[in-house]
């Protein structure tokens, strides 16, 4: 997670308001029932939300994560820029308080069991 939105395929009236970045994540066929992806998504969109942090940014290459991260996770595609010959598919959500998620991440300073 970047604590900046990159300059580039937003306006500035976007990159003026406070926000968190979200690279592409792949997870591996073995660990894709877990879902880590989408969990670290919501630690970031909670994180997010009590940090005072406006948004959650996110960006991708791949369409097929692009229609993934819109149908099944809420994700609002912003932005279709060319990017290194590419279309790159930006995308937002509002941050959010995400209390449920304590019952799924441990603070990293307490020992697993």
């Amino acid at each position: 997670m970047f604590t900046t939105t990159p300059e580039w395929g937003w306006t500035a009236e976007e990159l003026a308001q406070s926000a968190y970045f979200l690279a592409t994540s792949f997870t591996h066929p073995a660990r894709r029932r877990d879902q880590p992806g989408r969990l670290m998504a919501w630690w970031a969109l909670d994180r997010a939300a009590h940090e005072g942090v406006e948004w959650v940014r996110r960006g991708t290459f791949v369409e097929r994560l692009m229609t993934h991260y819109r149908d099944a996770q809420g994700w609002e595609l912003v932005h279709t820029p060319r990017r290194k010959n590419r279309t790159a598919y930006l995308m937002a959500r509002r941050a959010e308080a995400l209390p449920e998620l304590t019952a799924v991440i441990k603070d990293s300073g307490t020992p697993a069991e």
